[in-house]
């Protein structure tokens, strides 16, 4: 088995992940493919990991048939998409659609279709004329067409390709590689309504102003309980059932052989299969690459398993919070890490570590990036993954600068202006008593005058008139002067 040695931020994107696959290999533990198969041009791919579980000659250049389809399909969706007449838009065929031969719907000239009919009809059964319509549609001409699949080819990251034709019928200059064409073919399952239609067993379509209404079939035959093949002794059908099949192309040409790309899913594990070439002989070439696809699908999944190493929201742990509303901030996981392993892997095959921030200012959304979870598989480094915070948190308050978080502070502020409300209605009511106790004293002292003013009113009464006169008297005795005695002295 090889593996893609890479470090990326995992996404669930399919064409994220394939931009950087097929760079560089490195070994992984595992077993090795070393079955029979009628082709010496494949490659199985892990949709999930990148990883390349097998391959054989995968770079060589081969012709790709009618796999080339998946790039007009690809160039047509986006043209009508992006330039606003969308998939309802109708296309007719011209004279140069309706000669092309062998596999074809049958166009007839003046036959119209809206766009979503003909993508339909053209990757479910394979139609070579409908490929020449839709490529006269967007670019004009087919020389103007194969410009653009050159341009997307090179966009995609397809460096050994060169389109001619937008259907693959055979050209000496058109050609591509198993590993161009996996990034292709993973280029369309990552469009919702390309691969919605690659998935498909069987198409019926409308009635065209030259077809009454009818049905295609896929000529994918692992779709099919109608078809059987030789997978080694064993005369099995086609129909696979170890898994989901739910793609993507098929492609023959006398010159390419029987191509095939596959794409299947049992449980998490989701495999591309790619294969190119595959006959038995000269004239035969049609069924041998069903039996192939699988023997490399039962070995993948006899041999490897796609799991959940470590799960989205997985706590790693609190780093202190900088100025914010709290002081703390739990950590977690940023999404699943899956990982396709052998089925044998040792234990401790997979490993980790991880590095935290120490610190976060605030403000900050919940999930912003505060340190790496780092995965190894078998001692390699696997991939790196983001640890976020569990939360957002706002900006403190203003003793949010000594750590506190706005609640303590909160209810410090409330405690401070509780003990100041109590003080201030003590210092009021002892204002109050203050001034209670002067009245109190005031009204006391009139008291006290009005009794002596009663009582000498009262003593006035009870001695009369004779009161002025003894009052009088004591006054003039007071007032008389001292009587001084001289002696003589003898």
């Amino acid at each position: 088995m090889r593996s893609l040695a890479f470090s990326m931020k995992r996404t669930l994107s399919i064409f994220i992940a394939v931009l950087i696959v097929f760079t560089s290999f490195a070994p992984c533990f595992g077993s090795s493919f070393d079955q029979r198969l009628w082709t010496d041009t494949y490659l199985v791919l892990d949709m999930t990991t990148g990883d390349i579980l097998a391959e054989s000659n995968m770079n060589a250049r081969m012709y790709p048939a009618s796999l080339t389809k998946m790039m007009t399909a690809v160039i047509t969706y986006e043209y009508f998409s992006q330039q606003g007449r969308g998939l309802q838009s109708v296309v007719y065929a011209d004279e140069d659609a309706v000669d092309v031969e062998p596999t074809r719907f049958g166009l007839k000239y003046g036959e119209s279709m809206t766009v979503d009919e003909a993508l339909n009809i053209m990757l479910v059964m394979s139609a070579n004329d409908i490929a020449v319509m839709l490529a006269k549609e967007v670019g004009g001409t087919v020389e103007n067409f194969a410009r653009l699949m050159n341009q997307k080819a090179a966009e995609i990251g397809m460096d050994s390709t060169h389109f001619v034709t937008p259907n693959g019928l055979h050209d000496d200059d058109h050609y591509s590689t198993a590993s161009d064409l996996a990034k292709l073919a993973l280029y369309l399952l990552d469009n919702e309504y390309l691969a919605g239609i690659v998935a498909q067993k069987s198409y019926s379509y409308a009635p065209t102003n030259r077809h009454e209404a009818g049905e295609v079939i896929s000529t994918n035959l692992l779709y099919s309980d109608k078809v059987s093949v030789y997978v080694g002794n064993l005369l099995t059908k086609t129909l696979y059932t170890r898994g989901r099949v739910f793609g993507v192309k098929t492609g023959t040409t006398p010159e390419a052989g029987g191509c095939f790309i596959a794409a299947v899913e049992k449980d998490m594990t989701r495999v591309l299969v790619v294969i190119l070439n595959s006959r038995d002989g000269e004239d035969s070439y049609q069924i041998e690459r069903f039996a192939d696809a699988h023997k490399l699908l039962d070995w993948t999944f006899d041999n490897y398993i796609t799991k959940a190493v470590y799960s989205e929201g997985e706590g790693y742990g609190v780093i202190k919070v900088k100025r914010g509303e709290f002081n703390k901030v739990d950590t977690k996981l940023s999404c699943d890490v899956l990982t396709t392993v052998p089925l044998q892997s040792p234990e401790g095959y997979i490993t980790s570590e991880y590095e935290l921030q120490e610190s976060i200012k605030a403000p900050f959304e919940e999930g912003t990036s505060v340190g790496t979870l780092k995965v190894y598989r078998g001692g390699e480094l696997y991939g790196e993954y983001d640890i976020v915070t569990a939360k957002a948190v706002a900006k403190g308050g203003i003793l949010s600068v000594f750590g506190i978080e706005d609640a303590v502070a909160h209810k410090i502020f409330k405690t401070i202006g509780t003990v100041f409300l109590v003080l201030l209605i003590l210092f009021l009511m002892l204002m109050a008593l203050r001034i209670y106790n002067k009245r109190k004293a005031k009204k006391r002292k009139a008291e006290r005058a009005r009794k002596r003013a009663a009582l000498e009113a009262k003593r006035r009464a009870e001695w009369g008139d004779n009161y002025d006169e003894m009052m009088a008297k004591l006054k003039a005795e007071k007032e008389k002067p001292e009587i001084q005695y001289y002696y003589e002295k003898e």
